[in-house]
């Protein structure tokens, strides 16, 4: 250490220049060899959710039939323990469980021990490729999030004051999302629109046979709802239950419909036909309006190794070429909204985190220089933090990374405070600044590797995801537990190994150099003063010389024509002697 530190000091320059072209390797590294950044880390997922959605007004009982068979192919799977299917047939319950108005059933999935089955990743994927071939049905299977944030990570809002617009917007971007190839279980919050009859009648032509709209509404409710005749208590129920009068069920349907008859003021029996015409026509059965606007919105989950950021810029660049109508407005939300909130959290944390330290560093030290010289290990200390995930192929976690660099910054001072401490010691012991430094990082680097070696030794079982367990007597590798507290402590054990090099070959370097520097300026202002006062002595008596921002006094009583020279500050606290 004492021959590095001697090479260093006499080499600052190059000491610095290496250290800055380092941390500018590492950053090119990292930027081409990274594995994207996500909101909170993905663990293995313990359970899953498939929900089953189907257009059309379905029965309780045909919808339950649908959901049986997919809770059929469900079961088939290995790495499966448990299946929990609910069939979802009534209004209401949609309302309360916040779903859309197609969904027919959800079915929970439990996966075995993490030991015994494949990533649940995998196990999703086989489920996935097993149930699209069920045709009619939209399947969605979403593992259990791990932490806070959006349900999905990839939510498009596409929005226009008229409807056209949007469906062919809305048409379009998932038409882009499906030949990108990276995004899976795409979904539609606004269910698709289930097809209807509306009956537009002539009102000349039915006034021509004596024939009311009443007339020609009621003849219509007795073949479809029913015509309500009131309402009755059985001894069973506790709520009234209505009375409808309508056709047999083998006569409600489509084709009497186009023959029925409405009888009219002389009883003669007129075909509906005559007076009404039937349109087949889309009804939607949710609109949601956000600001004025009509609005959709897109969701879907990332394919397995697809990157949240670069994916939406591909989609983003395709969104851009794609011929929108121009009334059509599309943003971006789900997990890159939940990131940039979260960044903006922590970055001004962290920004007010250092302007604390730095405060109370010039305070004690009384020195800019000094208190910068601290904080610079921080900022390397950041390339460690991407040195670490780097080798561990992670990906950067805006939660859990980002609170390890404001932990690491805490940590990694400790030791340049310690070492800045002791050359201030040194200095005012009377070593020169190049001795002084040598000084400091030899009789530190003990405890600053032993301190920063024991943290790091620490941390190896949370970077490698060891999970231990001390009843069983046992140690594991990549369990669920484990992963989620891998970036967090890759991070901080990257981050300190750098903040620890630099501590012990940079600051002691620097230091130095800055010494240097002011010894050199004490000199020259000496100089200055000695030249003044052998003009001053010529004059006799105690006389004070003014040299650049020094005041010296001139003992002219000196014995044999020597003057004593004494500054104020400690640097200039010693006696020099100047003959004339």
């Amino acid at each position: 250490m004492a021959r590095l530190s001697i090479w260093t000091i006499a080499r600052p320059g190059a000491t610095l220049g290496l250290s800055i072209l380092t941390v500018l390797v590492i950053l090119y590294a990292y930027s081409h060899l990274n594995r994207g950044v996500e909101f909170f880390p993905e663990t293995d997922a313990e359970r899953a959710q498939v929900q089953i959605t189907a257009n059309g007004n379905l029965s309780v009982q045909e919808s339950d039939r649908l959901v049986r068979l997919i809770e059929e192919q469900v079961l088939g799977f290995e790495g499966i323990e448990r299946v929990y299917s609910r069939t979802i047939g009534s209004v209401e319950e949609r309302v309360r469980s916040s779903l859309s108005s197609d969904v027919i059933g959800q079915i929970q999935v439990e996966f075995t021990d993490w030991r015994t089955r494949a990533p649940s990743t995998e196990v999703i994927d086989q489920l996935r490729a097993a149930t699209a071939e069920v045709p009619g049905l939209g399947i969605q299977i979403e593992a259990a999030a791990s932490g806070p944030g959006a349900s999905r990570p990839v939510q498009i809002e596409i929005s226009a004051t008229n409807r056209p617009a949007l469906q062919q917007a809305s048409a379009k971007i998932e038409q882009l999302m499906q030949a990108q190839g990276r995004f899976v279980d795409i979904a539609n919050d606004t269910p698709r629109p289930n097809p209807e009859i509306r009956l537009v009648v002539d009102r000349e032509e039915s006034a021509r046979f004596g024939i009311d709209m009443n007339t020609i509404g009621t003849a219509v409710q007795l073949l479809t709802t029913g015509v309500n005749l009131g309402t009755y208590l059985p001894d069973f129920a506790d709520d009234e239950v209505d009375i409808a009068l309508r056709y047999p069920s083998d006569q409600r349907n489509l084709e009497n419909l186009s023959s029925l008859r409405v009888a009219g003021p002389s009883g003669a029996q007129v075909p509906i036909s005559n007076m009404v015409q039937m349109i087949p026509a889309p009804a939607p059965s949710a609109i949601t309006r956000i600001a004025a606007r009509e609005t959709q919105t897109l969701t879907a989950d990332l394919a397995p190794g697809a990157t949240l950021q670069a994916e939406l810029a591909l989609i983003q660049a395709s969104i851009d070429q794609a011929d929108l109508p121009d009334d059509v407005e599309v943003t971006f939300g789900g997990e890159i909204e939940d990131q940039q909130e979260a960044m903006t959290f922590l970055m001004g944390a962290f920004v007010a985190a250092i302007f604390l330290m730095f405060t109370i560093l010039l305070i004690q030290m009384n020195s800019f220089y000094q208190a910068l010289l601290v904080l610079t290990a921080i900022v390397f200390s950041i390339s460690g933090v991407f040195l670490g995930l780097m080798i561990r192929q992670e990906a950067f976690s805006i939660v859990m990374s980002g609170i390890g660099i404001m932990a690491l910054a805490g940590v990694v001072v400790n030791n340049n405070i310690v070492l800045i401490d002791a050359y201030n010691e040194y200095r005012g012991a009377g070593d020169d600044p190049d001795r002084a430094a040598r000084r400091a990082a030899s009789e530190r680097v003990r405890p600053v590797l032993l301190t920063a070696g024991t943290t790091v030794i620490g941390l190896v079982p949370m970077v490698l995801g060891m999970t231990i367990d001390f009843t069983g007597r046992d140690l594991f590798l990549g369990a669920p537990s484990g992963q989620f507290w891998i970036q967090l402590s890759t991070g901080i054990a990257g981050g300190l190994v750098v903040a620890t090099a630099v501590t012990l070959i940079l600051t002691p370097t620097l230091l130095a150099w800055d010494g240097r520097r002011r010894v050199r300026r004490q000199d020259a202002t000496r100089g200055g003063a000695a030249s003044g006062i052998r003009r001053a002595a010529r004059w006799g008596g105690p006389t004070v010389v003014q040299s650049k921002a020094r005041s010296v006094m001139v003992d002219t009583h000196a014995p044999s024509g020597a003057a004593w020279i004494t500054g104020s500050d400690p640097p200039d606290s010693r006696i020099s002697t100047v003959r004339w």
